[in-house]
């Protein structure tokens, strides 16, 4: 290009523009190259910048997925505090109304025994009151008994004096009673005197007694050949009755008749009671 002096020639014309032109063409293919390099680092660039916000995203994404996570935790971590608190809360309302509960069981168990403390106390009170009266009641009855039996004995004392006395005075009485009684017999035969015969006791109807002693000139004798006394003044004799007809001959003999009698002690002496047959 400097052969001419620093000017161009036309001969040196195709060759200025091929220069041109390939300056042209290395700066267009520079260009291209630069705009495709560009475009290859912008997309590279947008690539990593869609990465970086994605990434970004993803990154809040999980951020927030995290917090609220954390929020869902905190809202379960409040809610299992509170159920936690309302269940510690019923479990002590539960123990209080439990304790509560075993207050008044308690109180009422203090005062159905302190009731039956009272009831078996009076029950107690009644059947010593009542075992003190029973003991009283037998006292009165073992000392009602004793002055019974005492007065029985003294009764039976007197009794048995009584007796004896009777026994001693019918003893001494006895011989006369008997005698008196032997002799209203025998009269009463000798007399026929059938009112006699029956006051002494006798109990033969008149009719009898006639049969029996009808002869007017007959004599009875009557003969007492043994005598003993009984318990209650009772006399028990065995006597001979004999009948002696007056005359001789046949069927007027003696005949004699032992008997065996009891007699019984009167306020009006003694009196027939019966045959010791």
């Amino acid at each position: 290009m400097a052969g001419n002096g620093g000017e161009y020639g036309d001969a040196d014309r195709p060759g200025r523009r091929n220069v041109l032109v390939g300056t042209v063409a290395v700066v267009i293919v520079g260009a291209l190259a630069a705009a495709v390099a560009w475009y290859v680092m912008n997309e590279r660039q947008a690539e990593r910048d869609a990465t970086a916000l994605a990434t970004i995203e993803r990154q809040i994404q999980l951020e927030e997925e995290a917090a609220e996570r954390a929020r869902l935790e905190a809202d379960l971590a409040v809610v299992l505090a509170a159920q936690l608190e309302a269940k510690a809360a019923e479990e002590e309302a539960a123990r209080l109304e439990a304790v509560r509960l075993a207050e008044l069981a308690a109180a009422e168990q203090a005062v159905l025994e302190a009731e039956l403390e009272r009831q078996i106390a009076e029950t107690k009170a009644a059947l010593e009151r009542e075992q003190a009266a029973v003991e009283a009641a037998a006292r009165e009855a073992a000392d009602e008994r004793e002055r019974i039996l005492v007065e029985q004995e003294r009764r039976r004392r007197e009794a048995m004096a009584f007796e004896e006395a009777l026994a001693i005075e019918i003893a001494f009485n006895m011989a006369r009673e008997v005698n008196l009684f032997v002799s209203k017999w025998g009269r009463a035969l000798d007399e026929q005197d059938y009112s006699l015969y029956r006051e002494l006791g006798f109990r033969e109807s008149e009719s009898e007694f006639l049969q029996l002693y009808g002869d007017d000139w007959a004599e009875y004798r009557i003969a007492v050949l043994e005598k003993r006394q009984w318990e209650g003044g009772f006399v028990a004799l065995r006597v001979t009755e004999t009948y002696d007809p007056p005359g001789d001959g046949p069927g007027l003999e003696s005949r004699e008749i032992e008997r065996r009698l009891v007699l019984r002690p009167t306020s009006s002496g003694m009196r027939y009671a019966g045959d010791r047959n």
